[in-house]
This record gives C-alpha cells, sequence and structure tokens, in this order.
C-alpha cells in the first residue's frame, strides 16, 4: 500500500508513515497521545480499547465497534477513526449522562469504551433503544467494578432522552454528537484509494480480522512486512448463483450473520452468532481466517461443515468460500 496512510482522527486528518502493521491502539496511545482509550487485556477480550472505525457504505458512512487492539493501522487508510475523546462536547452526551445518573462506573478504566460502543449504537438509522439492544452492544465490555445492572439500566435512561432522534443526523441536530460528524463523508471523499502492491509473491504476514493472529505474533507484526487482505473489498462479498451462495473468504462474522440471503437459509444464525465471541470481535474476525487458523474448535468452521460448504481456493487477491443453498 502506499507509505503514507492518510485518515480522520476525530476531527482531525491524519497523514503518518508509521508501519502498517502497527496496532491502533499503540498509535493512539503512543503517539497521538490520546489515552482515553485504555489497554486492558490486548486480546480483544476486554472492550477497553473500542473505538469506531465509519468507512462508506454506498453514500453514507457506517460506524462499527471494533477493538483497537486487535487492528492495524493501515486499515485506516480512508477512514474515520472516533475514540472517547471524539465524542466529547462542552456537555454530557445522552450516553455519558445516562452513565451518570444511573451509578454506571467505579474505577472508570473500562468507560471510556463502554461510551464509544453505546454511542455507536445511537448512531446506527432508526434505532430502537431497549435493552436488548443495549445488553449486544456491552457484549465485549467487562467491568467487574461497576458490575452490570446499573449499565443495563442505562437503557431506559436512553430511550426517553434520545427517544426517536438516533441517526447521526439526528443526534448533531439535538446536540447530542459533536457538529463535525455531518462534514466528515466529504473529507474522506477527499482522500485518494490506498495503492496496493502488485505482484504476485507475498513474504511476510497476510492480516485479514487479525483477532487471532495479533494474539499470536503481535510483538512481530508491528515490525513485520504485511499485506492488509481487508484493501480488497472484492473478497467481502456476498451473492447468490446458481443455486449457491458465494461468500468471500473476507466476509466477517457478523456481517455473514446479518446478511438476508443467510437469514433465509439459516433462520436461527442470529441465536447461532450471539454465542459467539463479542460484537467488537465478530466485526473483524472473518470466514476465510477462521479456517485457515484451523483450530478444531472454531466457532464458523463447525458450522460450514454441517452446511456441507464448498471451499474454493483461488489465487490472491480472490477467495471464496461456497456455501449450497438447499
Amino acid at each position: 500500500m502506499a507509505s503514507n496512510i492518510q485518515f480522520i482522527l476525530n476531527d482531525k486528518e491524519i497523514c503518518t508513515s508509521e508501519s502498517p502493521g502497527m496496532l491502533v491502539l499503540d498509535y493512539l496511545r503512543r503517539i497521538q497521545r490520546l489515552t482515553g482509550t485504555k489497554e486492558g487485556c490486548k486480546e480483544g477480550d476486554c472492550g477497553a480499547c473500542t473505538v469506531l472505525v465509519g468507512e462508506f457504505k454506498g453514500n453514507k458512512v457506517v460506524y462499527k465497534p471494533v477493538t483497537s487492539c486487535l487492528m492495524p493501522l493501515g486499515e485506516l487508510h480512508g477512514k474515520h477513526l472516533v475514540t472517547v475523546e471524539g465524542l466529547n462536547m462542552k456537555h454530557l452526551s445522552p450516553v455519558q449522562q445516562a452513565i451518570v445518573d444511573e451509578g454506571a462506573t467505579q474505577c472508570g478504566f473500562c468507560t471510556p469504551g463502554i461510551v464509544v460502543s453505546l454511542t455507536g449504537y445511537l448512531m446506527k438509522e432508526k434505532t430502537e433503544i431497549h435493552e436488548e439492544g443495549v445488553k449486544k452492544t456491552l457484549s465485549g465490555h467487562l467491568c467487574r467494578c461497576t458490575g452490570y445492572r446499573s449499565l443495563k439500566q442505562s437503557a431506559s435512561f436512553l430511550k426517553d432522552t434520545v427517544k426517536d432522534h438516533t441517526g447521526i443526523d439526528a443526534l448533531v441536530a439535538n446536540r447530542m454528537l459533536p457538529d463535525y460528524f455531518l462534514e466528515i463523508p466529504d473529507r474522506l471523499r477527499k482522500i485518494q484509494a490506498p495503492v496496493i502492491e502488485a505482484g504476485n509473491t507475498l513474504t511476510g504476514y497476510c492480516i485479514a480480522g487479525g483477532t487471532d493472529l495479533y494474539v499470536q505474533k503481535g510483538e512481530l507484526l508491528p515490525e513485520s512486512q504485511v499485506h492488509l487482505l481487508n484493501l480488497h473489498p472484492e473478497m467481502k462479498t456476498i451473492s447468490k448463483k446458481n443455486g449457491y451462495i458465494h461468500v468471500g473468504a473476507l466476509t466477517t462474522f457478523e456481517a455473514f450473520a446479518n446478511h438476508s440471503e443467510i437469514m433465509n437459509l439459516i433462520p436461527e444464525i442470529q441465536v447461532y452468532m450471539s454465542r459467539i465471541a463479542s460484537l467488537q470481535i465478530r466485526n473483524r474476525a472473518t470466514l476465510g481466517g477462521n479456517i485457515i487458523n484451523a483450530s478444531p474448535i472454531g466457532d464458523m468452521t463447525i458450522l460450514l461443515l454441517a452446511l456441507e460448504a464448498v471451499l474454493v481456493l483461488k489465487k490472491f487477491p480472490s477467495g471464496n468460500i461456497w456455501i449450497l443453498h438447499r
């Protein structure tokens, strides 16, 4: 990819030549000194390092919570990275106020990641605020000091305060989100697409979701040559053709579970997926990576075996998993 990585960090435009394999968490804390994003387990389990990553889906920028301890910096090119500092205003946001009013924090170490995730929940268009939605949003957060009762109670507070004012435009109009969010789409369009490395010979490490590779080799990757597979969007598609559902190798767990074709084929897929990892991890972990990892207890490989899936290997950068539609 290009030597310089360009993206927007909160309201600030970034152009950096740091290693593309550097963790987003380390970049935020060590380079930008944005220490609101906490380093906890550094394995994607605790949620303290959660950030929002916004990228275009059609003509709109859509935000997803991810654990910054498992995401390579180079993958941020052309995207919007939001930390807890980027959500602050002169007054408390509805999420911050809910946590205060419900007594939903004690030591405060986990609180920034929780604020980020709950804000991302409200930023979705036409979100119906309810306890189950809050519980799903908080599924990737551990908070041993506070406990979870008061955090879940924040759903009632948010429902009364935010009401139907969900989505970025409505939140900004009601002073519940900083104004600069409205300018992000136009600013992202001005960033040129990354330059993808050419050639058929790959050396170093190929990184997809990174949810397992960074846990295994987190100290090596920032200093190594890496190939960021998520820069190839053609490997993320799901389509139906000739009686088959074609699933790209880079399809994330969450994208898989929310696709209409998959929900028609597997009506209980949402229930099944809710038992796997957390929302932040499911937004990063890929089906192809789950297969390549070759774990005997792989969450998705079990399902694919039960579906009698056909694995099709293609030369990089192509790659698909085919699932027979019965």
